[in-house]
């Protein structure tokens, strides 16, 4: 889904998304697309902030992801969901930065309530305005839900 940045500026967004997922015993997947612009709104009462954030806050972001999940016991699935995106400065449209991630995360149930993860996630970011990366990271960890 689009970055939104919250800021205490009046911005006109304007978004469309689109939906599309297939739930199947053990596997799902879904798809998703959306475009989003958002550009700040000019007042004088907030001149000096939309100054500040207008560069980041005057943007066209277009993305597309998936996700699939596959149940592989009673208690334990492995989801996998990439995503692309590219922004495009509304101002200067050269200024574009690219991201693509892919997260493959797998889940298991300790009791009801207590749930244990591992994830990898692979982003590679591409910027002709800011720098450029490439991440890969490892996650573990526990969620515990309070009843």
């Amino acid at each position: 889904s689009p970055v939104t940045l919250m800021s205490q500026q009046v911005t006109l967004v304007e978004q469309a998304t689109a939906t599309f997922g297939i739930l199947g015993a053990r596997n799902s997947i879904f798809f998703n697309l959306y475009h989003n612009r958002q550009e700040p709104i000019e007042r004088t009462e907030f001149a000096e902030i939309n100054g500040i954030l207008a560069s980041v806050n005057n943007n066209t972001q277009n993305g597309v992801g998936v996700v699939w999940s596959h149940q592989l016991a009673g208690d334990m699935t492995l989801a996998t969901s990439a995503d692309w995106s590219r922004s495009v400065d509304n101002v200067e449209p050269h200024v574009s930065t690219r991201l693509g991630t892919i997260r493959p995360v797998l889940s298991t149930a300790l009791s009801p309530y207590t749930t244990v993860y591992a994830s990898a996630r692979l982003q590679d970011s591409r910027s002709n305005a800011f720098g450029s990366y490439r991440e890969i990271a490892v996650i573990v960890g526990a969620s515990y839900f309070f009843h």
